[in-house]
């Protein structure tokens, strides 16, 4: 970077400051992304297994005819 010494000395921290924060942050923000894909994920196993559940406890209760 062609900065001025003044401009330099106040710039060159601030921006290594805001970088670093930037890399910190983009991990924090992929791993919660990933944690509530997964969770999303096994949500939705969970929801069409209770629904295979739920359907073969009625078809044992009224019956494997359909009527």
């Amino acid at each position: 970077m062609n900065l001025p010494g003044p401009l330099a000395i106040i710039l060159v921290p601030m921006i290594f400051v805001i970088e670093l924060a930037g890399l910190l942050i983009r991990h924090v923000v992929l791993a919660v992304r990933l944690l509530a894909n997964m969770f999303a994920g096994h949500l939705v196993l969970a929801v069409i297994v209770s629904f295979i559940i739920a359907s073969f406890k009625t078809m044992l209760i009224c019956g494997w005819e359909s009527r």
